[in-house]
């Protein structure tokens, strides 16, 4: 955010200097893996030919987060010529959930468990993901009758996946979750 600050900064220096609006004339993408570039620029509305104003980032950023599927977004600042200015947009992009399972659980079906946490291979683990699905466990575990039962997780590069994307297989996670 502070980087989206400095840009923004940048850019009201060019807008203070004419117009309230300047064009994009050039927009490249970082970071993705499997989220292609026309997503996150069309998501973005951050295309080449675009008239933009200083408020105009923020919104970009906001409109690619809700996607969910994003632990870091940035707009970067390339260059600014008379035609314009040169972005890049940086994503960092969350991890597709790969196989689920449970170690040291003895008391609950793991079925239950599954069915307890709603997840489903191949969609987004946001970062805040697992720590709310681990209070959700404790929780039915507490209504069970096991209280002090304590549930870590682990998330780690899944074995297989089912596209032969080696793309998707880089990002794809398993999630453990450790029951004592």
């Amino acid at each position: 955010l502070f980087f989206i600050f400095i840009l923004q900064l940048c850019v009201f220096g060019l807008f203070a200097q004419g117009s309230s609006e300047i064009k994009i004339i050039d927009v490249d993408v970082e970071g993705n893996v499997v989220t292609t570039d026309r997503m996150i620029r069309y998501t973005a509305s951050l295309k080449v030919g675009n008239e933009v104003k200083p408020g105009d980032f923020s919104k970009a950023v906001k409109r690619l987060w809700r996607l969910g599927m994003f632990s870091d977004i940035q707009i970067r600042l390339d260059d600014e010529t008379e035609d314009g200015i040169k972005l890049t947009i940086i994503v960092k992009e969350n991890p597709i959930l790969g196989k689920i399972s449970f170690k040291g659980n003895k008391k609950i079906k793991d079925s239950q468990l599954e069915e307890k946490l709603m997840l489903a291979s191949g969609q987004r683990i946001r970062p805040n993901t697992t720590h709310d699905k681990i209070q959700e466990l404790k929780t039915f575990y507490a209504e069970e009758g096991f209280l002090l039962a304590e549930i870590e997780d682990e998330l780690s590069q899944a074995k297989t996946v089912r596209s032969n994307d080696p793309k998707i297989l880089e990002i794809t996670k398993d999630l453990t979750f450790h029951i004592k």
